[in-house]
């Protein structure tokens, strides 16, 4: 089941235009970021229970196989050049909780390789794709600075672009959603300069 990852998925930097690719509207970093939460950590045992973090227990009948999917998908090339990296969260279906997993270097390159198309391959991008009640913490593991600062970080667009915003003050995100009415981001990394002709404000 999980070896379709990122075959069935087109990989859209805003580089493409993403506006004129999807059909439906975009939305605020604010509201992704307000969006309900999960735990990101969870182990199934492999017995009939299972022991939640806040000291509730599961039960499940032994016979009873659960059902695993992707919840969200993330590409990411941080730096010019750099390798690229495929992540994935794997739903078990217990209150939306997920697994993060690195998906093996092969299958990762192969896949983007497909799906990324004409883009430079070299280019500093992020990519996500995530269900919306996943889709908060995983913005927030992954865009934010160590310190946890995340005003400083990233920064609400300009009211007549509110589904575009920056991230890192180098960084233009896009968000949208995709056919299946799912929670789609796309970010370049254009640098400082690129982000204030757009009329963006951006620290020195």
């Amino acid at each position: 089941m999980l070896g379709g990852f990122f075959l069935t998925k087109k990989l859209i930097p805003s580089v493409l235009g993403i506006t004129g690719i999807f059909g439906g509207g975009g939305y605020g970093i604010s509201k992704l970021l307000s969006s309900s939460g999960f735990i990101e950590r969870y182990e199934i045992l492999s017995g009939p229970s299972v022991t939640l973090e806040d000291g509730r227990r599961l039960e499940r009948s032994p016979e009873i196989e659960l059902e695993e999917k992707v919840v969200a998908e993330f590409v990411y090339r941080n730096e010019q050049g750099g390798e690229i990296i495929c992540e994935q969260w794997i739903s078990s279906g217990h209150e939306g909780r997920a697994n993060k997993s690195k998906v093996e270097k092969e299958k990762c390159q192969s896949s983007i390789s497909t799906a990324l198309g004409e883009v430079n391959l070299e280019r500093p991008i992020k990519w996500l794709w995530s269900e919306e009640q996943y889709l908060a913490n995983i913005l927030k593991n992954n865009f934010v600075s160590s310190s946890g600062e995340e005003s400083s970080d990233i920064k609400q667009a300009l009211p007549e672009k509110e589904n575009q915003w920056t991230f890192g003050n180098e960084w233009l995100c896009t968000n949208l959603f995709d056919s299946q009415r799912k929670d789609v981001i796309s970010c370049e990394k254009i640098g400082k300069d690129s982000l204030r002709e757009r009329g963006f404000k951006v620290s020195d």
